[in-house]
């Protein structure tokens, strides 16, 4: 059970639910590096045993028929991050007074997600929204630096009172007006926000931020207008911008600190405003069909990665002689052009 070989690990790991959960724990896993103080564990039925695990210090718990219980993670002193997809879980307070620096409540099977709200009417949408989980009992773990919420959830308001909190992702926002709770979480560094109704074009209600290094919109569908990014022009190094169809780049222009960009499932047609980002290292363009002209691109000499995949055509003549550039494809998409890429570059597929 010491074994140091992550091989080794996993196996012991993968056997575990074949055993008696104690037992096995304590006997075969106690000394275990685990994979790297990581455990995921499906069945609830092994919960009792994880007080055994010494080197535990990630738990990704799912539980995708449900268990709906917390109470054990106080027991487990050294958990410093927890992932739980769990349909059943609706009370945080046991979390109370832990250690923890991440959690993150992941969705499960049983969740409504990704839901395009272009079509789905408000009240139609609460109605098969699964019920928004507490987030308030937080405000007592004082020592969470990121929140992870891809469920419907309230209690926003709570998450100021913590002092090192500085990442944060919520979903399922029917009503933009709600991100008013956010406005005392000025020193957030990330925020990330899924399925948002918005009942602006633009980004005003994000305007509380002082100076974030990344940003991320994902299913935004009345999402337009960009302007409001360039306040966080001295700061902002990373921008998502995934299922925003009808966003415009135009306010992109200025972020020339920006390092990664993710267009993925957006409508790009014209890349020219990208073409001012000079700091640009990794641009995605996924679920693009067809994939604009790269030409715009040329000039990035710090781009080193591109992703075009699950999208049409794509034509790399534009990078003709470009050293060190990877552009990452599907299998069956048809790839243009590979052969004028200079040296260290190369085409990827997946």
């Amino acid at each position: 059970g010491a074994d140091q070989r992550t091989v080794v690990a996993r196996e012991l790991l993968l056997a575990w639910p074949r055993f008696h959960p104690t037992r096995y724990a304590e006997s075969v896993l106690r000394e275990s590096p685990l994979l790297g103080g990581h455990v995921r564990i499906d069945d609830p039925s092994l919960i009792p045993g994880l007080v055994e695990l010494k080197s535990l210090r990630r738990l990704d718990c799912r539980f995708h028929d449900g268990h709906g219980d917390l109470a054990f993670v106080p027991d487990l002193s050294s958990l410093h991050s927890l992932t739980v997809a769990d349909p059943k879980v609706r009370n945080l307070s046991p979390l109370a007074g832990t250690g923890l620096k991440r959690l993150a409540l992941a969705s499960t099977r049983h969740d409504q997600h990704g839901i395009d709200l272009r079509y789905v009417p408000p009240e139609v949408a609460v109605i098969r929204l699964p019920l928004e989980i507490d987030l308030a009992p937080l405000r007592d773990v004082r020592t969470l630096t990121r929140l992870d919420v891809l469920r419907p959830s309230s209690g926003w308001s709570q998450l100021a009172t913590l002092p090192v909190l500085t990442s944060l992702q919520l979903s399922n926002i029917i009503n933009v007006t709600r991100l008013a709770e956010l406005t005392e979480l000025t020193d957030l560094t990330s925020l990330s926000l899924r399925d948002v109704m918005w009942t602006t074009s633009d980004l005003t209600p994000l305007a509380f931020l002082r100076a974030p290094r990344a940003i991320g919109l994902t299913n935004c569908p009345f999402l337009v207008e960009l302007r409001e990014l360039s306040r966080w022009a001295d700061s902002l190094e990373q921008l998502w911008l995934r299922d925003c169809p009808d966003v415009s780049l135009d306010g992109l222009t200025g972020l020339t600190g920006l390092h990664r960009l993710d267009l993925s499932g957006s409508r790009v047609t014209d890349l020219t405003p990208i073409s001012h980002l000079t700091e640009l290292k990794v641009l995605r363009l996924g679920r693009s069909e067809p994939v604009p002209d790269l030409t715009p691109l040329r000039g990035l000499r710090h781009l080193n990665r591109l992703w075009c995949y699950d999208s049409g055509d794509v034509d790399l003549t534009p990078f003709a002689g470009r050293p060190g550039i990877v552009v990452y494809v599907s299998r069956r998409q048809n790839v243009s052009g590979a052969e004028t890429l200079g040296p260290g570059s190369r085409v990827e597929r997946h």
